[in-house]
């Protein structure tokens, strides 16, 4: 019966190969992780009914409120076409047990194809248990078990009298105690020996357990090195020594033995984890004294104390860089055995900062290999590391660009070279699979520091080839190489702008898309299209984002349309609109970055998207405009949080200039009321007082004429009365107001008067017991 259940737990060969012929974003590895968030689930069914099911709505994402976002979607698909799904089969999936995806996958194969999963009739296990040939005991562990019974058997002998009426069979702690029996010879003396024997005392054996680190310490302070691989002492030689109770000796280590150097490394290695954990018990506790150092470290480092492995991998990298190079360039072999111990860290998840510092200790190790000897550092690395390399960059596409960029730190920056890299790269990624090579591709082209004629000729070549395959995911990939090329040669990308424009048309692959804006971006940047021209890429753009788009798409659009708004000003109307439509969290963090930020994004295939603080690149005087011009088309009446977010970015990083002021008191004029207005709201109140203090201080006394009148006549008519039910703003409305009329007296200039003013006539009409009290009494010191 549990043979059966592991059975029906496994994904069937028939709908195994039925989901490899739907081209999803990504292949199927593990099924419970894979359909967890439900976002294959409905690529799935919108390869059949595509209008149903609309991609853009759902997110790859793997937090559980992503996942519940995406199969609440999904129920209702299944509500409306009747398919018997239920909620505890989704909430099954949702938490990952154990073959929950399976029935749902039967189900949904079997609505989309109408074809039933084809079942086989368990196999029943056989009741006698009947050993193979491989399982049964040979001859070496049968004489191994007839030992240990043995060794049993004395153990239990105690109390026992021999049958010659010798003394009997003692065990204890102090020891043993065997009668022996004399030979039926008279050999001399030793006939005489045994005759006169009663017995012969054994001591029991003490085991004591080693700990491998403190022998080594113990070898290296008495002067004798550990043994190694490279000393000429063999096996035979040593046990004879002991044998003949003379020390043994082992030779220290040449440095012309290439063994020797392959020892030597990994004894480095060791002396530096240990060095820096010395120390620290608790660290070398989680470490496997079974184990070297340096393989124990790497395997637990994700369980160690951060300062402590940070400490650990500088030690690491200092002595690769100063020493460590010196040993691979003399013994092959040593840099082969610290490949295939350091790529073990590059399998921790590459969101890890454990990783990042694998990733730095290989950058490291290439560099200063390249300084020394650039042939050997690539010849090293191409025999030695790329076998090691090339699984992490068909399978992970998250850390392909971190392994490629460690396979560029192992040669020059020489165009010529990197042709020969990736012509290196090509052969050691096999098949008819080209997705891995050109998402490779693109990556390298971005870490390209200089191009020659032919190394760009080549980038282009896979770049065009590229866009031709049916793979969406290649399509996206030969996209992002597009952008670089545009920066290299502009006429190339001239000659694709109507296959873009069909792309932005007609494809449905979101990444496409906005690899499409992300080009047209970048061209407009560039300040080398005539009008008519850029009027091509603006259609792009707006084909683009004013369709179905997710927030992942808005967030990249963003950044990379945000440097072309000054020269572009055709795109600050959808701009806005596409900052208004963000999430608060999202545009939270792209309007709150300090100026250098910049955030790298990887959600699709293989592009990275570089996320930059938007407010310090875009033109913020003609986006308020914009803003201002939305809210009069709209007939917004009331801001709201995302109004005043977008006002105080953009404010915060104007400079205003005399021949802008005009347009940007202009702005204020028509945005006051809606601005004055959101000091009456309890949630806005504190954002509205922030924006108005700003607009101010941006329009300086010329702010004085537009604004106070109108802000003193919103103040007299809320403070009518004394008591709370004569007034209109609430306490805390109250107490935002008045720390707004404090921050405006002190602008000081015309500010200054005008706010003493606004505080007598309050006095005189006796408010000194409200909220404005502290305003009042502000302006009299």
């Amino acid at each position: 019966k549990g043979y059966q259940s592991n059975r029906m737990a496994t994904l069937s060969r028939e709908i195994l190969k039925w989901i490899q012929t739907l081209d999803l974003s990504y292949s199927v590895k593990y099924v419970r992780r894979d359909f967890s968030n439900g976002f294959l689930i409905a690529e799935m069914i919108s390869r059949y009914h595509v209008k149903e099911i609309n991609m853009h709505s759902f997110a790859n994402k793997s937090s559980k409120s992503s996942k519940k976002d995406n199969w609440f979607l999904l129920n209702k698909y299944f509500t409306k076409k009747n398919i018997p799904i239920t909620q505890k089969m989704m909430d099954d999936i949702i938490d990952n047990k154990s073959g929950a995806a399976i029935p749902v996958l039967n189900i949904i194969y079997e609505y989309l194809t109408d074809r039933k999963v084809a079942t086989k009739k368990p196999v029943i296990a056989p009741s006698v248990d009947i050993k193979p040939s491989y399982t049964r005991p040979t001859a070496t562990q049968k004489i191994k078990d007839a030992g240990r019974a043995n060794y049993e058997y004395s153990k239990n002998f105690s109390g026992m009298t021999t049958s010659g009426g010798g003394d009997p069979l003692v065990i204890g702690d102090t020891g043993r105690r065997l009668p022996l029996k004399s030979k039926s010879k008279n050999n001399g003396s030793r006939s005489n020996l045994q005759s006169q024997n009663s017995s012969i005392l054994f001591k029991d054996v003490q085991i004591k357990t080693l700990d491998k680190y403190s022998t080594r310490n113990r070898l290296r302070s008495s002067g004798k090195p550990p043994q190694s691989a490279g000393t000429n002492m063999s096996g035979v030689e040593s046990i004879h020594s002991s044998f003949r109770g003379e020390p043994m000796t082992v030779p220290a280590p040449e440095m012309t033995s290439t063994g020797v150097y392959a020892d030597s490394i990994i004894e480095k290695l060791n002396q530096c984890v240990e060095q820096e954990l010395e120390g620290t018990e608790a660290m070398m506790n989680q470490l496997d004294p079974r184990k070297d150092m340096i393989v124990s470290f790497i395997e637990s480092c994700e369980l160690l104390d951060a300062e402590d492995t940070q400490r650990v991998f500088k030690a690491l990298k200092d002595f690769c860089m100063m020493k460590g190079s010196d040993y691979f360039l003399r013994s092959p072999k040593s840099f082969w055995k610290f490949v295939n111990i350091m790529t073990k860290g590059l399998l921790l998840p590459d969101a890890s900062t454990n990783f990042l510092e694998f990733v730095d200790l290989f950058h490291a190790v290439g560099n200063s290999l390249v300084e020394k000897d650039q042939n050997t550092a690539w010849g090293l690395f191409n025999d030695f590391a790329m076998p090691k390399m090339v699984p992490l960059l068909k399978k992970d596409r998250f850390k392909r660009r971190h392994v490629l960029a460690i396979m560029y730190a192992f040669c020059s920056k020489d165009p010529q070279v990197h042709m020969d890299v990736i012509k290196s790269l090509q052969d050691a990624l096999p098949g008819n699979n080209d997705a891995p090579y050109l998402s490779c591709l693109s990556h390298l082209i971005v870490m390209e520091e200089s191009f020659n004629e032919k190394l760009l000729d080549l980038y282009i070549y896979y770049c065009i080839m590229g866009l031709s395959n049916s793979s969406p995911a290649v399509r996206a990939s030969s996209l992002n190489m597009v952008s670089t090329i545009a920066l290299e040669k502009y006429e190339t990308v001239m000659n694709m702008v109507d296959r873009l424009l069909t792309m932005a048309q007609e494809e449905t692959w979101w990444e496409i898309r906005i690899q499409v804006v992300c080009i047209s971006a970048t061209m407009l940047i560039s300040n080398q299209l005539d009008d008519t021209q850029a009027s091509i890429f603006y259609e792009i753009i707006e084909t683009v984002l004013g369709g179905p788009c997710t927030m992942h798409m808005y967030t990249i659009a963003l950044s990379y349309l945000a440097p072309a708004l000054k020269n572009h000003p055709s795109l600050l109307d959808r701009y806005c609109i596409m900052l208004l439509s963000l999430s608060e969290d999202e545009r939270l963090a792209l309007l709150e970055q300090e100026p250098d930020h910049v955030e790298t994004l990887q959600v699709g295939s293989s592009a990275i998207y570089d996320i930059v603080s938007i407010p310090f690149v875009w033109d913020s005087l003609g986006l308020v405009s914009a803003l201002a011009n939305h809210v009069e088309d709209a007939q917004i009446e009331n801001f709201e949080m995302k109004h005043f977010d977008l006002l105080e970015a953009a404010l915060n990083t104007t400079k205003p200039s005399s021949d802008s002021l005009e347009r940007w008191l202009s702005i204020f004029e028509s945005l006051k009321f809606h601005m004055f207005v959101g000091l009456y709201d309890d949630e806005n109140c504190e954002y509205a007082s922030d924006v108005i203090l700003q607009f101010l201080r941006v329009l300086g006394n010329d702010g004085v004429g537009v604004a106070i009148g109108a802000l003193s006549k919103m103040v007299m008519k809320a403070f009518k009365g004394v008591d709370d039910d004569q007034i209109a703003l609430s306490k805390r409305c109250q107490e935002v107001l008045a720390s707004l009329l404090i921050g405006i007296y002190d602008l000081g200039g015309g500010y200054t008067p005008k706010m003493a003013a606004l505080a007598r006539q309050l006095k005189d009409e006796g408010k000194q017991q409200t909220a404005l009290g502290e305003f009042i009494l502000h302006t009299n010191q």
